[in-house]
């Protein structure tokens, strides 16, 4: 059976009006203070507990296929720049962020990195006459 949402002192929470989540919130500031909302973009409350006529969310269109054939397309030819190149030690990044006018979080980068690995680093110390090898842990793999 489920129970009402209770606050610490045991007495049943209510809904915050601003975010939507328990009221109080115990200690902590409303999440949604100096927020803004996505339907009426005023600050202080969140879209779901908005009081204004609700717009419905926009959702970002898929990206076109052409449009994803000519970034695979991209991302092919920094892979055969990056076969070309001598090996390096250090990881790279090649390859820049594509400037468009959509709002498109979608850049391609290429990482690379060596195969060819250091050897870890090791040090000599002499415990009760006898020299011992130990691993440096320095706390990064690379």
């Amino acid at each position: 059976r489920d129970f009402p949402p209770t606050d610490i002192k045991g007495k049943q929470a209510q809904t915050c009006y601003n975010c939507g989540g328990t009221y109080p919130h115990q200690g902590r500031p409303c999440p949604a203070a100096g927020k803004t909302c996505h339907n009426c973009s005023k600050t202080g409350h969140f879209y779901r507990v908005c009081k204004s006529e609700q717009k419905p969310i926009s959702r970002k269109p898929r990206m076109p296929q052409d449009q994803y054939k000519s970034k695979a397309n991209k991302l092919n030819a920094l892979n055969q720049n990056r076969q070309q190149q001598p090996l390096s030690a250090e990881p790279t990044v090649q390859g820049e962020p594509e400037v468009s006018d959509s709002d498109s979080n979608e850049d391609i980068f290429a990482v690379s990195r060596a195969k060819k690995v250091k050897q870890p680093p090791m040090t000599k110390l002499k415990i009760n006459g006898v020299k011992v090898e130990f691993l440096i842990d320095t706390g990064a793999s690379c």
